[in-house]
């Protein structure tokens, strides 16, 4: 697919991704700079490949930017540490869409170098990514940590939380969770004081083991 393509591509996927995230996915997709990808957009959206509203690149003049788009958003930002430049394949062949509520996208992560090293047969992860809106924690939490996860599983899935500013990790059930990722209101980018990663032993305390 051409760049116009490929913009059209990712809004019919999501509806919309807000625009310095899709402008992230431009660049690594065709590694090119940012400024270059916002001068596509910008032609993109002449052509009507895409519409631009409130700073979302949506499908189509219609679409109403609400709070499950603007979460996805963070999503999509998060699984973008996960692309490799170039990567042309990543959303169709390594990025899932969630069919329930507990989740937002799957991403397949392939074996490290170094776990290949020690096991030529290592597996493929799954890294579930979810989010978690301030003072829902005990809720949103639970709900997934009351799903059981068998021992062998638990070994494959890598769980991250997306929260939000002032959340209360005090609250949220060990439910699997490797790291929470923060951003501030109206922010759909972080840096490393952002994110906080859970202890490794405790981390699955509240999630049953047997099915």
């Amino acid at each position: 697919m051409n760049l116009n393509q490929e913009i059209n591509h990712m809004v019919t996927r999501f509806h919309a991704v807000q625009r310095s995230v899709l402008l992230l996915y431009l660049s690594r997709y065709y590694n090119m700079s940012t400024e270059m990808a916002a001068n596509a957009l910008h032609k993109a959206e002449v052509a009507h490949y895409c519409y631009v509203k409130d700073d979302f690149v949506c499908e189509s003049d219609g679409t109403v930017v609400d709070s499950t788009i603007r979460q996805m958003s963070r999503a999509i930002r998060v699984a973008l540490e996960f692309m490799g430049l170039e990567e042309y394949t990543f959303f169709d062949r390594r990025v899932l869409n969630a069919t329930d509520c507990t989740a937002l996208l799957y991403v397949l992560l392939p074996p490290d170098e170094e776990a290949l090293q020690k096991n030529a047969a290592a597996t493929t992860k799954l890294l579930q990514i979810s989010y978690i809106q301030r003072g829902s924690e005990i809720a949103t939490s639970r709900m997934l940590a009351s799903m059981p996860v068998p021992k062998e599983v638990r070994k494959v899935i890598q769980r991250i939380a997306i929260v939000e500013t002032g959340y209360r990790e005090e609250y949220i059930a060990k439910a699997g969770y490797m790291m929470f990722i923060r951003f501030g209101r109206d922010s759909y980018t972080f840096n490393s004081n952002d994110v906080f990663r859970t202890d490794k032993e405790s981390r699955w305390n509240d999630v049953p083991e047997k099915v």
